[in-house]
């Protein structure tokens, strides 16, 4: 889908054989993929070899102005890691579904970073639950865009807290 975009497509995938891949898209290994991404999305199961795959190291090889998703499992990344490149402004946005701890406890940094989207992981929903949380999601969406407050924000003070950043 992102090809029609105009996205060049990387994949990591050490399971995958690369004849397997759809045309247009390239492996390549973890740190060229990181080195050459905008926006890494994770898709991966959690393994002992890929437990906090996403660290300091990996996330200070990623461009500047990046996006870090991760919708695979809380383990593959290290979340404190992901704020302090938040914080520091090396990374540009971050956006979750699975976190290290469920439910994120109520003092954990994620909600107070600014540049972090977090919703709930619906991996195996039903179709009319994933078609509300897309709902609510555009709602959500719309009411930012209007400069109207959020029905659904877990933790507003983030909204407006952090410097400007792209």
């Amino acid at each position: 889908m992102l090809r029609g975009f105009g996205c060049h497509v990387l994949v990591y995938d050490p399971y995958v054989k690369p004849d397997s891949l759809e045309e247009g898209v390239q492996m390549v290994g973890l740190d060229e993929l990181l080195a050459r991404s905008r926006i890494v999305s994770l898709h991966a199961r959690a393994t002992a070899e890929n437990k906090g795959m996403i660290g300091v190291k990996q996330l200070a090889t990623m461009p500047s102005g990046s996006a870090l998703i991760n919708c695979a499992r809380g383990s593959l990344v290290e979340y404190e890691a992901v704020c302090d490149a938040l914080d520091s402004g090396h990374l540009w946005g971050a956006g979750f579904d699975v976190f290290p701890e469920e439910p994120v406890p109520a003092n954990s940094r994620l909600l107070r970073t600014a540049h972090v989207v977090m919703t709930p992981h619906i991996a195996g929903a039903s179709k009319q639950t994933a078609e509300k949380a897309a709902r609510i999601a555009a709602g959500e969406i719309r009411r930012f865009l209007r400069g109207e407050p959020l029905k659904h924000c877990l933790n507003p003070e983030a909204k407006t807290s952090g410097s400007s950043r792209g």
